[in-house]
């Protein structure tokens, strides 16, 4: 097992000032919310917290110095890890959310509605091109398998899209007209 110097990546002559520092970028860099649930990176950051907590107390580094070099009454006890794989079940889950829809508002032209079409989508980070089908109506909602938000975990809701029908707001002679034709016909 690497030594928490190592873990942190400083000196063992590293000020309090230079560990803090280390440890901030690692924390950042490997923390849950950042790295989605990867299991090794949730070690990591527990590793990286572990030896922040014993080197940034100046008691703590002294007992584990003198225990890494044999000597001193520290020697007298093993320095024993903990179980990483036990602490990230009861830790981290309890953390996790439930995988959740999301649900966007789509405005959509009339004749989209009447006729179907695409709209793209920007959700999550992602773009979607999204089929409307023929004869739409507002309120109406598609639905996109596992495009929610995730749970980290491998599950993830779904991305609901509801249409609502917009019209232009400059309405020309041209479209007026047929609006009317339209309504005459309905």
């Amino acid at each position: 097992m690497a030594s928490f110097y190592q873990t942190l990546d400083v000196p063992k002559n590293a000020s309090a000032d230079d560990i803090k520092k280390a440890y901030r970028r690692l924390a950042k860099r490997y923390h849950p919310d950042a790295t989605g649930g990867d299991k090794a990176a949730e070690r990591k950051f527990l590793e990286v917290n572990e030896a922040y907590d014993t080197l940034s107390d100046h008691e703590k580094r002294a007992a584990y110095d003198e225990a890494q070099a044999g000597t001193g009454p520290a020697a007298r006890y093993a320095y024993h890890s903990i179980p990483f794989d036990d602490i990230l079940d009861g830790l981290f889950r309890a953390r996790r959310e439930p995988p959740s829809d999301v649900l966007l508002r789509c405005e959509i032209a009339p004749w989209d509605a009447a006729l179907g079409g695409r709209v793209d989508i920007r959700s999550m980070g992602k773009t979607f091109s999204v089929k409307i089908p023929a004869g739409a109506k507002s309120g109406q909602r598609l639905r996109l398998r596992r495009q929610g938000i995730s749970d980290g975990q491998g599950n993830a809701g779904d991305l609901v899209i509801e249409l609502a029908i917009q019209n232009p707001t400059k309405l020309s002679a041209e479209i007026l007209n047929l609006y009317e034709k339209m309504r005459e016909s309905a």
